[in-house]
């Protein structure tokens, strides 16, 4: 349901009549007009294809980034879609017994392909194999960050420059985040389950909530997140996380906040 209630909102809220002749027999794009809404558009492919890189910020700290495009045959599709994104703790990581959890693939959003949308999910800095560190929670680091990842997303030859954002509980701040960047290039948000008021979701009257002290992760359990394609070695991975143990304490930084 909560997979449906997504596509719902993005498939809507995002400009339609963007999709190329259907690569699934049987299927033509039915276009919206304003103020009517035309139902689920169709699906138009039957694969994807996932990469993985870097994206500079404004200050040079790279962000992992994963892409999920639409693909014939294997090959990713050689013309621009509209972009999805989620700013996330952990795009990809590793289980103890050596399973892969791909976020695109375990949250369902990959599916979105199907209907002619590029799917992207950023580590945020100071996560997964993201450069940098993580200053509070939610810091208006995070804004600006969002705003050069949706510069990056609309200017790739694969994005036809229109932009969503989406997100839940945690990412659902993300996303609200990302709304208030300002980008010309972001035209739907889909954030659930966040937090209007940080005082009053963790530390209501000066009780501290038993969440929101995350992520305080171990260098092992971070190199358990996956390096990007050309990160051979896991060296760059290595950087990243060394740069991670200078992340804010969150548990300490709530401890600390005083009472209202």
């Amino acid at each position: 349901m909560k997979l449906k209630r997504i596509l719902i909102t993005l498939l809507v809220l995002l400009m339609t009549g963007t999709a190329a002749a259907p690569a699934v027999a049987g299927t033509e794009p039915r276009v919206s007009r304003p103020g009517e809404y035309a139902g689920y558009s169709p699906v138009l492919y039957d694969e994807w294809v996932r990469t993985s890189q870097y994206l500079p910020a404004r200050d040079g700290t790279r962000l992992a980034v994963d892409l999920y495009r639409p693909a014939v045959d294997g090959k990713p599709v050689q013309r621009p879609f509209p972009v999805v994104w989620e700013h996330q703790l952990s795009r990809a990581s590793r289980a103890d017994d050596g399973s892969v959890s791909l976020r695109g693939i375990t949250s369902g959003m990959a599916e979105l392909t199907k209907y002619g949308y590029v799917v992207a999910f950023v580590d945020r800095r100071g996560n997964g194999a993201s450069f940098g560190t993580m200053t509070g929670y939610h810091s208006r680091q995070e804004s600006q960050d969002a705003y050069d990842v949706m510069d990056w997303l609309a200017e790739q030859s694969w994005s036809d420059g229109q932009i969503g954002v989406f997100g839940c509980s945690n990412t659902g701040d993300a996303a609200m985040q990302a709304a208030t960047a300002g980008s010309p290039h972001l035209k739907a948000v889909f954030a659930g389950n966040y937090s209007f008021h940080k005082y009053d979701a963790f530390n209501r009257g000066g009780i501290r909530a038993n969440w929101g002290a995350g992520p305080t992760r171990t260098r092992e359990e971070d190199l358990r997140n996956l390096p990007v394609d050309a990160d051979f070695d896991g060296e760059l991975l290595n950087q990243a996380v060394e740069q991670h143990r200078a992340n804010t304490s969150l548990r300490d930084m709530w401890k600390a906040s005083p009472l209202p």
